[in-house]
Formats: structure tokens, sequence, C-alpha cells
């Protein structure tokens, strides 16, 4: 289209022959009837879709996406809540994991967070349940409901053929029996209704053993306060 446009301008320039823009239009509209079906693209309101409808080419809308809110859920008075989240810098990479215990109106009793060396992102995400789980059984916490990002890890938790990484097949197994006494629940969030467990994962990165957490660090004060007044977050 260019081209043509270059080779006009230069007939009129040096030919000093008069263009007949009818047969440019014609010769445009054409060029671009035929090139549309290889490039990519999308129209994104009614002045692009006309422009394309005047070149013969039939838009294709874009698709607006809806933003999805998502918020952090208080337990009821009888539910101990756990949240866990687990990472790997590099998946893998340096990996760590943590976790956060609530109670009602989403008051913190107990935290942990752990460095895991060198794993990928699913290790850590395991580790971080088993590593919670274990804590609520020691405390006598057995109402839980545990919470996470990781699809896979609920999956794991309600299927009875999952098999977790080989170094965590004892682990995996002494939890679901811990689980077992308990009066248990398990639900999917999405990460951004994460955050102060995804918080606690990163502090674990600078740790070089199992830590529990009785009092919030600061670093998760102004998270604990979001989500206990309930405030939404967009995905």
């Amino acid at each position: 289209m260019l081209l043509l446009i270059w080779k006009v301008r230069n007939k009129l320039v040096f030919d000093n022959k008069q263009p007949s823009l009818w047969r440019v239009l014609c010769s445009i509209k054409s060029w671009v009837h035929f090139a549309a079906p290889y490039f990519p693209g999308s129209s994104k309101g009614l002045l692009d879709v006309n422009i394309l409808k005047e070149f013969g080419v039939q838009p294709i809308i874009q698709q607006v996406r809806i933003p999805r809110m998502v918020r952090w859920l208080s337990p009821t008075h009888s539910w101990i809540k756990l949240n866990t989240n687990g990472l790997a810098k590099g998946n893998p990479g340096a990996a760590a994991c943590g976790g956060i215990f609530r109670i009602s109106g989403g008051r913190y009793i107990g935290g942990y967070c752990q460095n895991l060396g060198f794993q990928n992102a699913f290790y850590s995400e395991l580790m971080a349940v088993i590593i919670g789980v274990e804590f609520a059984y020691q405390f006598g916490w057995h109402t839980l409901w545990l919470e996470c990002d990781s699809m896979g890890v609920i999956e794991g938790l309600r299927s009875s053929t999952f098999k977790p990484p080989w170094p965590l097949r004892v682990h995996w197994h002494n939890c679901l029996s811990r689980l077992n006494s308990m009066q248990f629940y398990c639900s999917h969030i999405h990460r951004e209704g994460n955050s102060v467990a995804d918080c606690l994962a990163n502090l674990g990165l600078a740790f070089l053993s199992l830590c529990w957490l009785p009092t919030p660090p600061m670093e998760i004060f102004s998270k604990l306060r979001n989500d206990a007044l309930g405030v939404l977050h967009y995905r």
C-alpha cells in the first residue's frame, strides 16, 4: 500500500501526471482486503469497525476482559483458617514457603515460614501445606479450613490417587493421616486474595530453618487489616 502511494507521488512530482484518486482508493482497498487475513489484530471501537468495513474487511471485535473480584473470607467462629503459599525464584530456584492461621474476624493466631533451598514451586506449595497441617495438629486445632492458590495442591488433597514428589511421599502420607483425624475443608483462592501467605513465603527466603511466628511481622500488617475489613482485590 505504501509502495502504491509512493509510485503515485513520484508520477506527480517527476512526470507531472495527475493521479486518479478513485483508482488509487480502489487499489488500496483491494490490497487491504487481500492482506487483512495475514495480519493479526482486532478492532477496539466503532471507528475501527467502520474503517475496516469500508475496506471490505470483516472486523474482529476485541473481547473485553471483565475484572474478577477476589476477597479473602473470614472463617466462622468454630473454624480456624490456614492460608498457605510456596514459591521458587526461577522454578526451580531459591524456594520457600509460608502460612498463616486466623480465626473469626481475621484475627491472627500464628504463622510460619521456611527456606526450602533449591526446589520447584509445586514442591514448595506442598511443603507449605504439610508444615501448616502439622502445626495445626500439634496445637490441637482440629477444625481446619485450608486455602491456597495452587489448584494442583487442592486436587492432590481431594484425590485418592495423587502421588507427590518422591522426597515428600512420607511427609504427605503423614499429613493425610493428620487430616483424617480433623474436621477438614479445603478451597482455592486466587493469588490476589492470598497476599498474606505470599508475603510470609517471601520472608521465608531470609530464614535458614523453619520459623514459627507467634505475632505477625510488620511486613503483613496492612495486608492483615485489608483482609479483616473484606477489602476487594481485582484480577
